[in-house]
């Protein structure tokens, strides 16, 4: 390599951005993502009222075996594309982005 490596550089070295990805599914950089309700809704027979704050479990929602894969705990970035994307950042791509 000629020269030191910048932000599309990083951008296009999918190995890179895989094992990130991974890395920050198993250890998130935050616990839990705040959402708050556009309106009334019914989720499982619980009411929840418009405006109400609903707190997300990041860690829950990427590690649990019921809900990701029966490895879930384990790293392994080559089954990123078998999976759904996680969203360390709740903002998806772009968040990571701007995160790196």
């Amino acid at each position: 390599m000629d020269r030191i490596p910048d932000a599309d550089m990083l951008r296009s070295m999918k190995t890179l951005n895989v094992v990130i990805q991974e890395s920050l599914r198993l250890y998130p950089l935050s616990l839990i993502v705040v959402r708050q309700g556009l309106e009334d809704i019914d989720l499982n027979n619980i009411q929840i009222p418009k405006g109400t704050n609903i707190e997300i479990p990041i860690p829950i929602l990427q590690q649990l075996p019921d809900i990701r894969r029966p490895n879930a705990l384990d790293f392994n970035p080559n089954l990123r594309h078998l999976v759904c994307k996680s969203r360390p950042f709740s903002t998806g791509p772009v968040g990571i982005k701007i995160a790196l």
